[in-house]
């Protein structure tokens, strides 16, 4: 990506990885977070209070195979770019 001095750090998710221990290193403080496919196509950008629970949630597989509106992200979303903001949400 060519705007990476945009962001403080950018987190690589495998699709076979354990999504708790791929996003140790996510911030639990309030920002915004850009998902990218592999080749830097942007897919989602979010803003939260606790970054690391956002992304956790919003990659996370369904819940007992219950039919979602949401559209599956994890197989798709390989880098997950982050900023950290210093204010409240």
């Amino acid at each position: 990506m060519k705007d990476q001095e945009l962001f403080d750090g950018c987190l690589l998710i495998p699709p076979e990885a354990d999504l708790a221990s791929a996003t140790a290193e996510m911030p639990t403080t309030g920002g915004v977070c850009l998902f990218t496919t592999g080749d830097n196509q942007p897919v989602l950008l979010l803003y939260g209070g606790n970054l690391r629970s956002q992304v956790r949630r919003r990659l996370q597989d369904d819940p007992g195979g219950e039919r979602m509106r949401r559209v599956r992200l994890r197989p798709v979303v390989e880098r997950i770019w982050f900023r950290r903001a210093y204010s409240a949400f």
